[in-house]
């Protein structure tokens, strides 16, 4: 019996196959299964993974430049954002952050001086560019590594728990790390959106295998409330990926209805969400 990645739970069933796909482009055949949780609704990969995996995955270029119009829609999430961050935890004058997987800590190197800037990042290229602009590194894998108690005012993941061998075991160390009254706040791909139930094996955020579970808000507000963490919040994410629902759905046979309307769609289908939660 193959058991939940997030839950454990043995309720599970091999749900499709799918390619190793990176957003939308094909990487090459292989593939890969999913499996569904009929206890929390998530859906995971059943894949062995060790300290070589995390290396060989997020090394060499798996950080690319990004172009112009890229850039410019990612300074407007940076912004948005540290406003949601600091209306959250009422605005006060000084803010521990921890960003895991920070990547070369573009979102940290956009935050004023009144944050101390922590970041978590396994890629070693990626980690020397953003020690360089000014953020203390972790280079570990959160999964085996120590962090300290009751710290950080802050904790986030921007499209990173999806990624993790267990994430409630990252959700149980984030919530030891943050001081009471701390907050978490991560961005996931979410497997209840439109792009993933039309989409399936071409849903744009699926990413096998680097995605290994891939959650919704159910299986978000589960795992946070077992690792203690209340006041749980899901929002829609719909700024940072405007094409994302067209080439999830770009082999589907209702395409053409969905392109016509598609700035409506994409208004409501939540293809990716931010959650919040408060230790």
């Amino acid at each position: 019996m193959i058991h939940c990645r997030l839950c454990r739970s043995q309720h599970t069933q091999r749900s499709f196959t799918a390619p190793n796909n990176h957003g939308r482009i094909r990487i090459d055949n292989t593939q890969y299964n999913l499996y569904y949780c009929k206890n929390c609704t998530s859906y995971f990969l059943n894949l062995k993974t060790s300290s070589q995996y995390y290396q060989q995955a997020y090394q060499g270029s798996y950080y690319p430049s990004p172009s112009k119009f890229i850039s410019f829609l990612n300074h407007i999430s940076f912004i948005l954002k540290r406003i949601h961050i600091e209306t959250l935890l009422g605005f006060p004058n000084h803010i521990k952050i921890l960003d895991i997987g920070c990547g070369p800590g573009e979102f940290l190197s956009h935050l004023p001086s009144q944050y101390s800037k922590h970041g978590l990042e396994i890629n070693k290229k990626a980690a020397r560019i953003a020690s360089k602009r000014g953020i203390k590194m972790f280079t570990s894998d959160i999964q085996k590594s120590s962090l300290p108690a009751n710290y950080y005012d802050c904790i986030t993941l921007w499209h990173s728990l999806e990624h993790f061998d267990s994430p409630q075991t990252v959700l149980n160390k984030i919530y030891h790390s943050l001081r009471p009254g701390g907050l978490i706040i991560m961005n996931t791909p979410n497997s209840s959106s439109l792009g993933f139930r039309l989409g399936r094996q071409d849903y744009f955020h699926l990413d096998a295998p680097r995605h290994l579970y891939l959650p919704n808000p159910t299986s978000l507000k589960l795992a946070l409330t077992g690792s203690g963490f209340h006041t749980i919040k899901s929002t829609p994410q719909i700024f940072e990926y405007p094409l994302d629902l067209f080439w999830s759905v770009r082999q589907h046979p209702w395409r053409a209805i969905i392109y016509l309307f598609y700035p409506f769609l994409k208004l409501f289908s939540s293809e990716t969400i931010t959650t919040t939660a408060f230790k």
